[in-house]
């Protein structure tokens, strides 16, 4: 089943993406508040397999022990070197005390030597999926 679910103001209010999911949740009533954590960075020239490879080396423990956290989509547009990640978090102040913590601080700083601009991060409370 495909899902189509939109993604506002990302990068600039005039911004408007279609992120498609592949989900067995189509359609359902999202239970109590979810909030979409949208990471957006342009990677250096070249760089972007070793951006991949480093987040599919560190993420997966990064997480793993936190309840509130529900899945993550790593997207590139090759154009322009921008990579962005969509984290499904079910708690907004669980996400924000994530990333204070120093194991999440020393992770990120592995992948700062890639970027090529500031990166950009938004939360957004999800009204709406199907």
């Amino acid at each position: 089943m495909i899902c189509i679910t939109p993604v506002k103001n990302i990068l600039t209010a005039a911004s408007f993406f279609f992120l498609v999911l592949i989900t067995a949740n189509c359609g359902q009533k999202i239970q109590g508040p979810s909030y979409l954590v949208t990471t957006s960075v342009v990677i250096k020239e070249g760089k972007i397999d070793e951006v991949l490879n480093l987040f599919k080396q560190t993420n997966p423990d990064l997480v793993k022990d936190q309840v509130d956290w529900e899945k993550a989509i790593f997207s590139i547009n090759r154009e322009k070197n921008l990579v962005m990640v969509f984290a499904y978090w079910k708690n907004k102040g669980s996400y924000l005390s994530f990333r204070q913590s120093q194991n999440f601080q020393n992770t990120m700083a592995k992948f700062e030597t890639y970027f090529d601009s500031k990166p950009i991060v938004e939360i957004n409370e999800i009204l709406f999926e199907m």
